[in-house]
């Protein structure tokens, strides 16, 4: 069960999450672990730990409905377009690792790994030819990416459903 939160009450205490019937669920956790399931599956790819055909079936529809259409794209481009792709979201992840250190550090951990990530994989696609060294390499970076998302994820709905911190996430100190 995650965090829930009513529009017009805010839980008094954080480590009692109010238990009202009109309450919505967090939207986060389902989203990390949307975000680290496809990160996973195209890391396994990038990182050539299976094969193209072996992975094109499972990845083709998770990356669609699950992580977002967008993703399925840059594999269809060619490996300029591919590059390009990846370079711009390099530079939103830039940005928002910035925006990450008001959160917590966990949060900013998984921003610098998925910088590193689309860095490795933007500089290894717009080689010419592609260099499958550093696309490689960005693939196991970005296994350790889906990783890290998915223990936020994990930590956002066991430590809502317990009531108290079992996965710490290491809040900023503000």
């Amino acid at each position: 069960m995650a965090t829930t939160i009513r529009p017009e009450v805010a839980p008094a205490k954080p480590e009692q999450p109010d238990k009202g019937a009109s309450a919505i669920a967090d939207p986060g956790p389902l989203g990390l672990a949307a975000f680290a399931m496809t990160t996973f599956m195209l890391s396994v790819f990038n990182a050539n730990i299976i094969g193209t055909l072996a992975l094109i079936g499972v990845v083709l529809p998770l990356a669609l409905f699950y992580g977002g259409a967008v993703q399925i794209l840059a594999g269809m481009w060619a490996h300029e377009a591919t590059g390009l792709f990846l370079l711009a979201w390099t530079i939103f992840t830039a940005y928002m690792l910035l925006a990450s250190f008001g959160t917590n550090k966990m949060l900013t951990l998984t921003f610098a790994c998925l910088f590193a990530t689309f860095l490795l994989l933007a500089i290894g696609f717009l080689a010419a030819p592609p260099n499958a060294n550093i696309i490689k390499a960005g693939g196991v970076v970005g296994l350790v990416t889906a990783g890290l998302a998915w223990y936020i994820s994990a930590a956002g709905v066991t430590n809502a459903s317990l009531g108290r911190t079992l996965l710490p996430v290491f809040p900023w100190k503000k």
